[in-house]
């Protein structure tokens, strides 16, 4: 199915408003569980709400947790691997928020109107409880997709992607074509220009994410 008709689109809605509750407790959980950069126990508690959720979704063909030394732990979900599509996609994301332990005391979860507030809801606790949403509504609706990768990774620090996002994409690299390796060289030009010794390169995300919540 390529395009997706108005009554395919009502079929969806009314899909999402049935589940919005399961879909706001799985982000409010991920909210609560505080995962700062570099925070390994909060990372493997993320990791384990999202292996957990992950594990019920018909869909979802295997899940994987992948240790990372000094960040915690990285997730790989593999769905649809019985798609007879000649493609394949994938979904990538992190799990760390830039916020402190104890941000959810001074910040707690809330829903005001149809608005949700919490440290890191959108960067990017509820994207990664939507992306899990979604295997749930495409599989509901028969669409053939692609075969879908998702890793999650602990922390989104450029210099990890260089080593540890090889490994993650190492069985479908020969799928890629010379824009992964544009990629690759992109990262590394952005990890470069970190200060010598900092582990952890000044990126545009922190920036842009610093001047949101003082404009808030």
């Amino acid at each position: 199915m390529s395009e997706i008709n108005r009554d395919q689109m009502q079929i969806l809605r009314d899909h999402f408003f049935s589940r919005q509750h399961e879909l706001l407790a799985l982000t409010c959980a991920l909210v609560e569980t505080e995962s700062p950069s570099g925070d390994k126990e909060g990372s493997s508690a993320v990791v384990s709400l999202l292996a957990s959720a992950a594990g019920s979704i018909g869909a979802v063909n295997s899940v994987e947790r992948i240790a990372s030394e000094d960040f915690g732990e990285h997730i790989l979900i593999r769905a649809f691997a019985n798609s007879d599509s000649e493609s394949s996609l994938m979904i990538l994301g992190h799990t760390d928020t830039v916020h402190p332990r104890g941000a959810i005391k001074e910040r707690p979860w809330r829903t005001e109107g149809n608005r949700i507030y919490g440290p890191g809801v959108f960067d990017m606790k509820v994207n990664c409880a939507l992306a899990l949403e979604a295997f749930i509504s495409t599989a509901m609706m028969g669409v053939n997709v692609p075969r879908v990768m998702k890793p999650l990774r602990s922390k989104a620090d450029a210099r990890a992607v260089l080593a540890e996002l090889e490994l993650i994409l190492a069985d479908v690299r020969p799928k890629f074509d010379a824009t992964l390796t544009d990629f690759f060289a992109a990262i590394g030009d952005q990890a470069s220009a970190g200060p010598a010794g900092d582990r952890r390169p000044r990126t545009g995300k922190r920036k842009s994410h610093r001047r949101s919540k003082r404009r808030r």
